[in-house]
């Protein structure tokens, strides 16, 4: 009788912890947080407002690291160099980089 009371505590237990794994819900209809972010140019002498592009990637450690900058190129490049410093191996590769207009 007591052997299979320990075995029904360490199943539920087991059960349970694994309940609280880290999942994370995310919803697929969220708007860019950083949607109108410009950012400001002072190239040529001028001072001037330009538009800005955000780019994502998802870290070999299942981190997001996001990125802004003034061109598509240049958020692209800092994206992948944030991912990189993340992981000690990196398996971050441009094909993975998700960037999109603000």
């Amino acid at each position: 009788m007591k052997i299979k009371i320990w075995k029904f505590a360490v199943c539920n237990s087991l059960f349970l912890f694994s309940g609280c794994a880290g999942i994370k819900v995310v919803n697929p209809n969220q708007k860019n947080d950083t949607s109108g972010t410009l950012a400001l140019d002072i190239t040529n002498g001028k001072i001037e407002l330009a538009e800005t592009y955000t780019c994502r990637i998802v870290a070999s450690n299942g981190n997001r690291v996001s990125a802004i900058g003034k061109t598509q190129d240049e958020a692209q490049k800092e994206a992948l160099a944030k991912c990189r410093d993340q992981t000690l191996v990196s398996f971050c590769e441009t094909k993975n980089v998700k960037c999109e207009k603000n």
